[in-house]
């Protein structure tokens, strides 16, 4: 692949985001980081996954280049317009969310959606020391990756970062089921391993932003700050707040103002948005098969929130019939609250129902222009920047 390729596909995928502005995820956020209307709702309607063609959300590219790794990440952000659903010009670097697991010893299965591969021990942690940021694990490749970004495309292409997760979903991934013993029967060994990840979370984070460059840098908050505690809806309230509030604490005093990832949990969601500073950003909605913590309802979510400018991203699970009523009751709260986003995953369609999600994402497109902008725009599609 030749450097003016690379740099066509970067022009193709630029000309394809701007010309669909009402798809654009970027200019709803700014609607949103201004507390203005936004003239469309920049909708996720998701297919969920069929169980018997079950796909890895990560395909293995562990011996591709930097330059062909950004030729993939830039063709993959058009993927989203099959469904008409949100687009934006954000390169995406890292495997998902184990990531950062490398730096502290564990392998990661490129086969398995880069899974981890075996766990270790808090002794070999703690050995080990605070991973070096530019050297351990794949931090060479994110940042090659970063500098490629940098390199062949112009600054229209925003930097997302690698999915950080947090400390304790860190923790459970590298030291597997001892993360939820440690604590009880070696409470300092588990702290020192949790400080340790903590430091090194911060470190990596600091190298990523100054890496990244305040032009590349992505302006709303989930992109750039947010914490996952997915691994948290798996102990107490009383677990979080005596073995993980402490290291939160430490990465929301860097991060300044910071977005949460409850992962549905009610007591997640409430112990975080009660007990850290500066939440901007958090996450509600319910799913239709148990989840091991609940769900945190939306109207729960709302009256936790109040008046305070905290952005609510609503993921929900859509019921097998009445999903157009079922997503304009969470359309109508926009009525008074321009911080929702929108994000709904059914069970129900596969991929010979394409047709009938298109035709709902228009029905529902339409319901939004219609009775929360208050207008049905005709001709081409405008919006304020």
């Amino acid at each position: 692949m030749t450097l003016s390729e690379l740099k066509e596909t970067a022009e193709y995928v630029r000309s394809c985001i701007e010309n669909n502005p009402e798809r654009r995820m970027d200019i709803c956020e700014e609607y949103i980081q201004r507390n203005e209307k936004r003239p469309f709702p920049c909708l996720f309607l998701n297919i969920g996954p069929d169980p018997a063609e079950r796909k890895p959300l990560h395909t293995d590219d562990s011996g591709k280049s930097a330059e062909e790794r950004l030729r993939d990440n830039l063709m993959s952000m058009l993927a989203p317009m099959r469904l008409n659903n949100p687009i934006a010009p954000y390169v995406v670097v890292g495997v998902g969310p184990g990531s950062l697991i490398p730096s502290f010893g564990a392998e990661l299965d490129p086969a398995l959606d880069y899974t981890p591969r075996g766990h270790k021990t808090a002794d070999e942690i703690i050995a080990a020391g605070v991973p070096d940021p530019e050297k351990s694990g794949m931090m060479p490749r994110f940042l090659e990756d970063i500098d490629a970004i940098i390199a062949y495309t112009p600054e229209f292409f925003k930097i997302e970062k690698p999915d950080m997760q947090g400390p304790f979903n860190i923790a459970h991934a590298v030291l597997g089921d001892d993360a939820f013993i440690l604590p009880y029967t070696e409470p300092e060994k588990f702290r020192d391993v949790m400080r340790i990840i903590t430091e090194f979370y911060i470190r990596a984070d600091s190298l990523f932003q100054e890496r990244i460059g305040k032009q590349r840098r992505i302006a709303f908050p989930r992109h750039r700050n947010i914490l996952a505690e997915c691994s948290c809806n798996l102990v107490s309230e009383d677990f979080y707040l005596e073995f993980v509030l402490e290291h939160d604490l430490e990465i929301c005093k860097h991060y300044g103002e910071t977005s949460i990832h409850p992962c549905s949990g009610p007591h997640v969601f409430y112990e975080t948005i009660r007990n850290l500073p500066d939440v901007i950003y958090t996450e509600a909605g319910e799913m239709l098969a148990p989840m091991t913590a609940g769900c945190i309802k939306v109207e729960d979510a709302l009256k936790e929130i109040g008046g305070r400018p905290i952005v609510l991203n609503i993921g929900q699970e859509l019921p097998h019939s009445g999903e157009f009523e079922f997503i304009r009751k969470d359309f109508d709260l926009a009525k008074t609250n321009n911080r929702l986003l929108f994000g709904y995953t059914s069970g129900r369609f596969r991929e010979k129902d394409i047709p009938q999600v298109l035709d709902l994402h228009k029905r529902l497109d339409d319901y939004w222009a219609e009775s929360i902008y208050g207008q049905k725009e005709n001709g081409p599609f405008s919006v304020k920047k």
